[in-house]
Parts: structure tokens; sequence; C-alpha cells
């Protein structure tokens, strides 16, 4: 579990600095589709690591609720609907891939 948190955490960072600032052209590009039809909740013990997630999942133009009880902060967040990250390699969007998929999204990425 402990693993788990670091690596979103880690990834959770690397997307907000690189991800929305990348400059290769619309050809190079990578997508990668996600969406999270049902709600799901992830507790964190660290405020900054669930303000980092909710902020990031934010960003992915997700609905996201947050909330702190029994010594512990609840990140709560779905996306009903399709949406897309485009993403400047293909290591970047196998990473993110992961990484939603770790978050609990289904995912879609073409080759």
């Amino acid at each position: 579990m402990f693993a788990t948190r670091k690596i979103l955490t880690v990834l959770s960072v690397a997307f907000v600095l690189a991800v929305f600032t990348s400059t290769a052209s619309a050809a190079d590009r990578e997508v990668v589709a996600y969406r999270l039809a049902k709600w799901k909740t992830v507790h964190f013990d660290d405020a900054k690591r669930a303000e980092t997630h909710a902020k990031t999942i934010k960003r992915l133009g997700c609905d996201v609720k947050t909330g702190d009880h029994g010594g512990h902060i609840d990140v709560s967040y779905q996306c009903p609907k399709w949406r897309e990250i485009s993403l400047d390699s293909h290591a970047k969007a196998h990473s993110w891939e992961k990484w939603l998929q770790a978050s609990g999204f289904e995912t879609s990425h073409q080759h």
C-alpha cells in the first residue's frame, strides 16, 4: 500500500510539472483515454499527498471531493465520461496509463 501511494505521489508531481507544458507536435503525441464511472475513495495519512492527488485528479478534469476523519484524509473522485490526455512520448503514455489504472481508472491507449 505504501509503495502504491509513493508511486501515485511521484507520478502526480511529475504530471503537474510536465504534462501540461509539453511542446511536441500533434503528430508526435500519444493519447491515453480514461474514465472512472463510479466514485473511488483513497485514504491518505499525509495531507500533502492527499492534496497533490486531489489536484492531479482535478487537472485531469474529474470530480473530486476531500474530507478528513478518523486520522486520515479521504480523496474521492469520479470521471464518468471518457476524457483524454495527450503526451509527447510513448514512455510517458505508458507511465500515465499505469498510474491511471493504479488509481482505479479504465484506460485505452492504442498504438
